[in-house]
């Protein structure tokens, strides 16, 4: 009689543990893949700012190297910027298709002005969870820096902005 109500009691224990695991499984799962998307997120933020700083560092000191092969949308007829921006979007390490820049020259061109650098970025969820609060939202990035040296042929340049957005906050 002892057998019947230990196994019984077994049963209750397994069935009690399964409801329990039911209540904790989707939090746990929201937790892991906010974690990852959260991570990704930032992972790409971080690489967006420590591309375009480094873009615009090679910019003011006229150093743009040699390779301008890239995805540059728009029309940018200026070769040094075009350099400029390959090397900026190299720099950034994130798809070159969806990664969008501006350059802008803040006064004439002369030591001592500004150049400005700034960059766009699609955000995605990775796990798809969270993608009605993450997509359709973008990172981006400006850093402006006192020119060292004058690249002539470096003029403003910009790729057309993703779409849906505008460079106004570039300014």
């Amino acid at each position: 009689m002892r057998r019947r109500a230990d196994r019984a009691s077994g049963r209750r224990e397994r069935g009690a543990a399964l409801v329990e695991f039911a209540f904790v499984f989707p939090i746990l799962f929201l937790l892991v893949a906010g974690m990852i998307d959260f991570g990704l997120t930032f992972s790409n933020l971080n690489s967006t700012r420590q591309g375009v700083r480094e873009g615009a560092r090679q910019a003011v000191v006229a150093n743009f190297g040699a390779d301008a092969s890239c995805t540059v949308t728009g029309s940018i007829t200026s070769e040094a910027a075009k350099k400029a921006i390959c090397l900026t979007k190299a720099r950034i390490g994130l798809k070159d298709a969806d990664v969008r820049v501006k350059i802008d020259i803040v006064g004439s061109n002369q030591i001592g002005d500004s150049l400005r650098v700034c960059a766009q970025y699609p955000m995605s969820s990775a796990t798809g969870v969270f993608s009605p609060v993450m997509d359709g939202r973008i990172i981006t990035s400006k850093v402006e820096m006192r020119i060292e040296k004058v690249d002539e042929e470096l003029t403003d340049a910009q790729e057309d902005a993703l779409p849906g957005e505008s460079w106004s906050w570039c300014a």
